[in-house]
This record gives structure tokens, sequence and C-alpha cells, in this order.
């Protein structure tokens, strides 16, 4: 307690000398995340630390998130008491030390609300006296000593581990209110896409309209500003007869052609498109998406953000039915999306602007694991795959179910299909495979009515799903329904046939790769956020409804087995590792008893994004709650790599700066494809024979326009087909000054190509062809789809007039058309 009179603070104060060097916060908080004591950031509250030459170590401390509340429920407050010990992780000792016991504590009437600053004096082995006072210097609390105890980290991942449930693997998305936007003193300049009036919660007068993007372009071709955002919105007004499954079909089908439109006009890089939705999202606790059927846009859309950053910014507000007052924007909120950073998603909520956050999601203490009637039966689409499979035999030996009907295109003649049926026999379950089509909706009402009365359905689970991968622009609306029908057409008509049923869960295996946006999964996406949706959906109309977005599985299935080597390395840069099946099952259960809507099994590899938090490489906004983020201190993020600009402009002559550009692009080729040693890359060995792609060509794109500040073209990697002539390329391109005027090479193709025979194009299309001829002629079906193809199109050449030839077809596709006809037609 406080003492009645306090003794004199010890001489030393607690604010640090000038001559103690400096710590890093970050660097102290990845140490401890190394040695297995990862800090969330509701605790991560040391803002300054230094280090005394006699071992003296002093801390500044900013009140965390976590001692939000009651302020006079403390003395002083724990969570800002312990963020002044995390100073103590520094040191070259690799066991992790914990706080033992105190001795001597005093406190005194100083005021520890704004923060603390710390002294720890080393006071024999593994122990400190300490001060600490309140900013303006006045006593707050004095200890003797405080005693250490070495823990081995293998101890702590055991405690944590019994301790309960799910910290490790299971997330969810929480909404969070968006931090202020970078000043911009000028109100946005926007247009207006489409026909039609605004919502009034839209109405901005005065706001020039076009057509489409095509009409924007040749407005500010003719000399219009170009403004800083166009508004286009999705409104989800159903069409006579349209129920959300049409309207998701369609409204995917429509932000598909919108972004295909946007990329190939003619549009300065910095107006971004702001696609607005209503409703489309659970943003709130008690969100039921009304704007079910505008759902899929988001998760396209997602995709598309990560494949051209910048460039396009999702918003959805409430939907106009929500109760309550008619929803307006807060003010600024255009101005605020467009100038707030990283974040490029965003929804409004009861008067206030949020923004996506991925958090854990850990069960209440008191929940059980969910519980359900043994005599019912467990229905699962995609039975025979990956996931269906571990998961019956969870639900057989876990959980007791006695009856099990397992759905796929094959039926019982899927592989491994005898096989589960004698192990679950074994187990005392009688398992039903059926060929079945769930989204053919007469097919699966037969299904069901075939299922005896005395054992209806009590667990739903739709786990089935195809995948059509390729580049947004690459897409086609037909594409994108044949992903779309598996997924969002199959749950639906569950959703609906099993009404009569009341199943006691139903369970909807959605993918994290609509809530992150993978590149390349702008379809697949699209259908899975159809699912999220529709869990939040069947939640707010009193049905249960859990949608689990599942990240990466180890061990093959039908989703994965096309990934190669630069896909896996790029699934770890983007922080996910493969799960392990026996705790995908384990994640399942903790997930019901979770109790919402959407659930995130995901292993997150922490340590890795918090390493390049640290180091100043980008980490998505959507971890920010989960690893500390170097750009929202006080000191400026480092480059991923040392200034390139810079480096060129210091260099001493023509043959340093090359050497410079060939040290950046070695390394950025190197990281894509999972090398671990770029000096072993062959300067001159063609990117496509290393294993680029259409994917992996948009990335290392992307990662040269983040570390130049330029924007380079899409077909880099063809029109550069060796990262020796890469590199050249790039020398030449940050030779020529930058200006603002400069087109979007990569969101508007057709400029930077000329006619064939004139510029590029067609010969880095036949350098395409030449480097993938090896592969194909050691291939013998391979080899004979090539010939029947190039025969056709020379005979295309030879016959038809010019306008319809080859050279015509490439010179007006899409750079995404080039990729897609390469990756689909010769790998």
């Amino acid at each position: 307690m406080t003492a009645a009179e306090p003794p004199p603070l010890p001489a030393a104060a607690a604010s640090a000398p000038t001559d103690a060097a400096p710590l890093s916060p970050d660097a102290l908080y990845a140490r401890l995340d190394g040695l297995g004591y990862g800090y969330g950031p509701a605790f991560q509250g040391l803002s300054a630390a230094r280090h005394g030459s006699d071992g003296t170590l002093f801390a500044e401390v900013e009140p965390p998130a976590a001692t939000t509340g009651d302020p006079g429920r403390y003395l002083v407050h724990p969570a800002l008491l312990d963020a002044a010990l995390h100073v103590l992780g520094h040191g070259s000792d690799d066991r992790l030390k914990l706080p033992f016991s105190w001795s001597g504590v005093r406190l005194y009437d100083g005021d520890a609300t704004a923060g603390l600053q710390v002294r720890f004096v080393p006071a024999g082995q593994d122990g400190y006296g300490l001060v600490a006072t309140d900013p303006d210097g006045r006593p707050v609390l004095t200890a003797d000593v405080l005693s250490l105890r070495p823990l081995d980290p293998g101890q702590l991942a055991g405690l944590m581990s019994a301790a309960g449930a799910g910290g490790d693997s299971l997330y969810e998305v929480a909404w969070v209110p968006a931090g202020p936007p970078t000043p911009d003193p000028a109100a946005p300049a926007l247009a207006v896409l489409g026909h039609g009036d605004l919502p009034a919660s839209l109405a901005v007068p005065g706001q020039p309209r076009y057509r489409d993007p095509a009409a924007l372009a040749a407005a500010t071709a003719e000399g219009t500003p170009a403004p800083d955002g166009a508004i286009a919105v999705f409104t989800g007004a159903a069409e006579p007869g349209s129920g959300p499954l049409e309207e998701a079909h369609r409204s995917a089908r429509d932000a598909l052609a919108l972004v295909q439109q946007w990329s190939a006009a003619d549009l300065p890089p910095t107006t971004r498109l702001i696609v607005v939705t209503y409703g489309a999202v659970a943003a709130g606790p008690d969100d039921g998406v009304p704007g079910l059927g505008t759902s899929p846009v988001g998760g396209l859309l997602r995709s598309a953000q990560s494949e051209h950053p910048g460039r396009f910014v999702l918003l959805d507000l409430p939907h106009p039915g929500t109760p309550g007052p008619e929803p307006t924007l807060p003010n600024g909120t255009f101005g605020a999306v467009l100038n707030s950073g990283a974040d490029d998603r965003f929804a409004v909520r009861e008067g206030r602007l949020l923004v996506p956050r991925l958090a854990r999601l850990r069960p209440p203490r008191s929940a059980e694991g969910p519980k359900f009637d043994t005599g019912r039966t467990a229905l699962i689409t995609g039975g025979t795959g990956q996931l269906g499979r571990a998961l019956a035999r969870h639900l057989v030996t876990h959980h007791g179910i006695r009856h099990v009907l397992l759905t796929s295109r094959r039926g019982p003649d899927a592989d491994g299909a005898r096989e589960l049926r004698t192990e679950l026999a074994e187990a005392g379950a009688e398992v039903t495979f059926a060929a079945c089509d769930a989204a053919d909706r007469d097919a699966l009402a037969r299904l069901l009515a075939s299922i005896p009365s005395d054992r209806p359905p009590g667990i739903v689970v739709h786990a089935a799903g195809i995948t059509d991968d390729g580049l947004v622009g690459s897409l086609t609306g037909e594409r994108t329904a044949a992903v779309l029908r598996p997924k969002a057409d199959a749950a639906w008509n569950l959703h609906e046939l099993t009404l009569e049923h009341a199943p006691e869960a139903f369970v909807l295996y959605s993918s994290f790769a609509g809530i992150l946006g993978n590149p390349g999964q702008a379809a697949y996406a699209s259908a899975n956020t159809f699912l999220d949706a529709l869990a939040a959906h069947r939640r707010a109309i009193g049905l249960p409804g859990t949608s689990l977005a599942w990240g990466l599985w180890e061990g093959d299935s039908s989703l994965t087995a096309g990934l190669n080597r630069a896909d896996l390395a790029r699934l770890e840069r983007s922080g996910v590792a493969a799960l392990d099946p026996a705790r995908g099952v384990e994640l399942f259960d903790e997930a019901l008893a979770a109790g919402r809507p959407l659930a995130v099994p995901v292993r997150l590899d922490l340590p890795s994004l918090r390493t390049r938090a640290v180091t100043g490489e980008e980490v998505p906004p959507l971890y920010r709650e989960l690893v500390r983020s170097t750009p929202t201190r006080r000191a400026p993020a480092r480059p991923r790599t040392p200034d390139v600009v810079g480096r060129l402009a210091a260099a001493q002559d023509e043959t340093g700066r090359l050497r410079i550009v060939r040290e950046v692009v070695r390394g950025e080729v190197a990281a894509i494809l999972g090398f671990t040693e770029p000096g072993a890359l062959d300067m001159d060995r063609g990117l496509l024979d290393l294993g680029f792609d259409s994917l992996t060509a948009v990335e290392l794109r992307n990662r040269l326009n983040a570390l130049t500040g330029r924007q380079l073209s899409t077909t880099l990697v063809f029109d550069h087909p060796t990262s020796e002539a890469l590199s050249r390329h790039l020398l030449a391109e940050l030779s020529t000054p930058d200006t603002p005027d400069t087109p979007n090479t990569s969101a508007t193709p057709h400029t930077t190509r000329e006619a064939p025979g004139a510029g590029p194009g067609l010969a880095s299309a036949l350098e395409a062809l030449d480097a993938v001829l090896p592969q194909a002629t050691a291939d013998d079906g391979l080899r004979d789809r090539l010939r029947d193809h190039l025969e056709r199109l020379l005979g295309e050449l030879s016959s038809a007039s010019p306008e319809a030839g080859l050279g015509s077809r490439l010179e007006t596709a899409s750079d995404d058309e080039i990729f897609d006809f390469i990756d689909q037609e010769l790998s």
C-alpha cells in the first residue's frame, strides 16, 4: 500500500542519461517473440528504451490498450507495469526470464495514468532494483529487488497449449475504428460512374458522372483533370424474380467487368476506384448481411487489390433497410479512405469508419465443445476430399456420430472411399457415399429425401469447391460463375432445403483466400465471401451458421495439388504456414464453441511477420492487431532494401549502377521463387524457365514498383525475359526522370505496346514461346496440343485478313490475356 510518509526517492532519477545507448522496442518485441513469449498489441506499451554502460536499463512506457477501463481501479495498472518489464528482454541470453518475486515495494503519489519512466539497476544474478516515475518526474513506485527466473520456452508452449483454446491458430475478423488519415488539407476531387440516382447517403452535389471508366478516361484525355477517386455503387437492387443467389452471380460478373474496364482505362495511377456496397459484410456483432447478394464483390475486389496495389478501395455502408434513422456518411469519409495509407477496405457502422483486423478468437472459458445428437446423420459435401475425410473421422471417433453421408462428384468411386468406409465401420459408424452435385437443387432434394426420417441431418458441413486460378484480367464471367456454382449455389441450396430438418450445426468451409485477398484467386475469393456472408445471414434469422475460412492444410488435396515452389514461397511470405490435419479438426470444435458466424482457422507464422514489420517490410494491414507494425511507431520504417534510387545516385559509374540494380533484381527474383541463396541465381537464364508465370510476374512487378516508386508494365517478365535483361531495362527506367503525368502502365497495357514489328509486344510473346518449347517437346500430349494450336494460328495468319491474325490479337490483347494464353495453352 502507499506509505503514510513516503521515503525520499533515491538520488538516481528514472529518466535515462544522454549517453545511454538507445534500444529498439520493435527489436525487443521481436526477440521476445522468438523466445516464445509474444505480446499482442494490447500489451505492447514500451515506447522507448536505453541501455547504460553499467548494465542499467531505462524504459519509457505509454498506456497500452489493455489499460483502458475504470481508471480508479488500480494504483498502477498491471498492464502498464508489465509493459515496463519488457525492456528486460534485452541481452544475449537466449533463456526466457519471467518475474518471480518482488521485495521492498513502495508506492508513491505520482500519477501513472499517462505513462511511466522506469530505471532498472542490476541487483545480483537475475535481479534488478527499480525506480518508476510519472512523465513529470514524480515518483510512482520503487522496489528494492525484482527477481527473475528462467523458463524453458518448451514449457511455456506446453502451458499455453494446455491453457486453452485455439489462440495459436484460430482468429476472427474484427472491425475496429480506422486510424487518422494521412493529412490532406483539400477535399478529394470525385467522379461517379454509372447511371441512375445515387442513394441519399452518397449524394455528393456537383460531381461529374461518367458512363464507365472508358468515358472517364476519354474525358481526361481531352483535358478534364483526372479525379482523385471515382465512385461505383453496387446497390444490390434485385431484378424481378431473383433472389440472393442470382444477385450474387450478377454482382460478381458486374464487379469483374468493372475491374477489367478500370484496369484497361488510360487513367493515372493516382486515381483510385472506390467500390461501394451496402450491407455486404458483417462489420458489427449483430450484422446480418442484408446485402448478401453483393457479398461476392468484396472477395473479388480484395484479390484485385492484391494484384494492383493502390488502385481500388472497398467501402461498405449500412444497408438502406437497416432499422433506425437513414444512415449517412461521416464527414470526410471519401477523403479518409483515399488518404488512409495502406488500408484499402472500410465499412461505416453507427457513424464510424471501420477497418478489418485479424484478432485471436478464443472460446469462452465456460464453453464446452460442441455436443451433437449421435443418432442423427452428418452430411458432408466434398466428403471424399482431404478436409471432408478428416472431419468424418473426427465426428465418428471423437463425437460418436453413427451415421455419415459423404457426397462428392464420384461418390463411392472416389479415391480412398472404400478404405474410408471400412475404417469408419470398424469405429462403429454406417457410412454412405453419394455421387451428388449439391449445386443441382433437384439432385440435392432427392438426396435429402433419401435420408431415413428417424435420423435426419443433424450436422451439415459444406466442404466442396473448385478453383480456377488466374489474374483478374484474364478471368471471364463464365469462369467466375463456374467457381461460384459449387460453393455459393450448393451452400444456398443446403440452406433452403435443410430448413425443415433444423440441423444442430450448419458449417460452411470457406477460405482464407477470401479474407486476405489472394492474388490470382479472384473467382475463388468471391465464392468464399458469399459463404462467410451466408453464415452471418443465418445467425441473424435465428439459425445455426458458422463459416470457417481455412488456411492451408498439410498434405495433398485437389485444391493444392498444383502448388509449385513459387506458390509455396508466396504463401510463406504472406505469413501462412501449413496446418496439421489433427490440429485442424480440433479447431473445428473450438470454432463452433466460440459461437461466431465467421472463424478463421489458419496457422500464421507470426514471428516471421513481426520480423518483417520490424525491418520495415510491408505487412498487410489485416495483421496489424497481431503484428507490431513499424510504421505506427515514432521512428520511420526502414525500406526492405537500401534506397535504390539513392544508391544509384551515389554510384560512381555506370558499372556500379548496373551492379546495384542487378543485386536488387536478383534478390527479388530469388525471394519470389523461394531461393535461399540469391547469389546462385543465373542472371542469363530465362525467368520462365526458372518457374515464373503470370502471377509471379505481377508479383515481381509490384515488388519492383514498391522499391523504385515507378509504375512498371505487367509484361515486364515477357518483355525482358532474363534477370540480366530485366536489370538493364530497370536501370534505363530509373535513369529517365519520372513525372506525375507518367501513364499507369500497370493499368494501361495498350499504351506501352506498339504494333507488332514496331515494338516489344510480339517479340516478347515469341520469346515466351521459345522459353517453353523445350519443356513442351518433352511431353507427348503437351507437344500435340501445342502443335495443333500453332497450326491453327498459322492458318489464321496465312489465310485471313491481317486484322484476324495472331499479330492483331496480340496487339489488342491485354497483358493479362497474353499471360493467360501462355499459362493455359503452354503450361
